[in-house]
C-alpha cells in the first residue's frame, strides 16, 4: 500500500497528549493536513477542488468521527486514536481547566468533579462511531414486568426501570466504543506516548523529532500556532493521590474497561 494513497485520520480525545501529534503533523505536512475545528469545519473542505482534496494525507480536529474518511473518495484510510489512564487524564483536564477559568473564586477538584460527567473516553468513543444502529431492548420487556410483578410501589417500579435502562445503555456505549477501537489501524497510550508515537510516525513517513506541546508548567510547550492559539499554560493546581485514583476508578468503570482494552490492542498492534 502506497503511503501517499493513504489517508491518516486522528480521532482525538481530549488530554491524551493529541496537541502533540496534531502540530507535529501539520509541521510536517503543512497544507496536505485537513483540520476539523473550531477554525475549519467540513463545509470549507467542500469548496475546494477535487485535485485539491486528493492532495489531503491526513484529517484531525475534535469534529472528527469514524467515517469521516469518505469525504475523500478513491483512498485508503487508517484511523489512529489515543487513551489514558482515567485518573490521570482527569486530573489534566482539572489543572487545563481551572488555570483558563477566569472566575476568581477558585474550584477545588472535590467539587469539579463531583460535577464533572462520568465515563467520560467511554462516552466520547461511543459517540465518534457512525454509523449507528437502533438500539435493540431485547429482554427488556421480560425485565419490566417482573419489575412489575415484585415492586411494592410506584417508586421502586420506577427506579428498577432506570437501573435497567442505565444497564442497557452502559452495555451499549462500551459495546460501540470497543468496535471504533477495533476498526482503528493504531490505538496509542499517552503513557507511551514517544514510543507510539515514533511508531505512528515511521509508518506514515515523517520525521520522528516532534516536540512535546500543552506541558503542564512548561512554558515554552505551549507556543502559539494554529492549534494552540493564544492558551496559556496549564499550572499543577492539583496532583493526583492514591485516595483520588481509586475514587475515579470506582466511579468510572466503563472507561476503566475500555482503557485496559486500549491496552491489550495498543501491544498486539504494535506486535503485528
Amino acid at each position: 500500500m502506497k503511503k501517499k494513497n493513504i489517508v491518516w485520520v486522528f480521532i482525538h480525545l481530549h488530554k491524551t497528549g493529541g496537541t502533540t501529534f496534531n502540530v507535529h503533523l501539520a509541521k510536517e505536512l503543512r497544507n496536505r493536513l485537513l483540520h476539523l475545528g473550531p477554525r475549519k469545519n467540513q463545509l470549507e473542505f467542500n469548496k475546494l477542488s477535487r485535485k485539491e482534496k486528493q492532495k489531503i494525507r491526513a484529517i484531525v480536529g475534535h469534529q472528527v468521527y469514524y467515517g469521516i474518511h469518505k469525504i475523500i473518495p478513491n483512498k485508503n484510510y487508517r484511523y489512529i486514536t489515543f487513551l489514558r489512564d482515567p485518573a490521570e487524564r482527569l486530573v489534566s483536564q482539572y489543572n487545563h481547566y481551572i488555570s483558563a477559568e477566569s472566575s476568581e473564586k477558585e474550584i477545588f477538584f472535590e467539587e469539579w468533579y463531583a460535577n464533572y460527567p462520568k465515563n467520560e473516553m467511554t462516552r466520547f468513543f461511543s459517540k465518534r462511531f457512525k454509523p449507528r444502529k437502533l438500539i435493540k431492548f431485547s429482554g427488556s420487556s421480560r425485565d419490566v414486568l417482573k419489575y412489575i410483578h415484585t415492586a411494592s410501589s410506584w417508586k421502586r417500579f420506577v427506579q428498577a426501570l432506570k437501573t435497567i435502562q442505565t444497564n442497557i445503555f452502559e452495555k451499549r456505549k462500551i459495546k460501540t466504543a470497543k468496535k471504533l477501537l477495533n476498526n482503528c489501524w493504531f490505538v496509542g497510550i499517552t503513557e507511551n506516548l514517544d514510543d507510539d508515537l515514533r511508531f505512528i510516525c515511521n509508518h506514515i513517513g515523517i520525521s520522528t523529532n516532534w516536540k512535546n506541546m500543552r506541558v503542564a508548567d512548561k512554558k515554552e510547550s505551549w507556543k502559539e500556532d494554529f492549534i494552540l492559539g493564544n492558551s496559556k499554560p496549564s499550572q499543577r493546581k492539583f496532583t493526583l493521590n492514591e485516595k483520588i485514583r481509586q475514587r475515579i476508578y470506582e466511579e468510572n468503570p466503563l472507561d476503566i474497561e475500555i482503557y485496559n482494552y486500549a491496552k491489550k490492542l495498543n501491544k498486539r498492534l504494535k506486535n503485528e
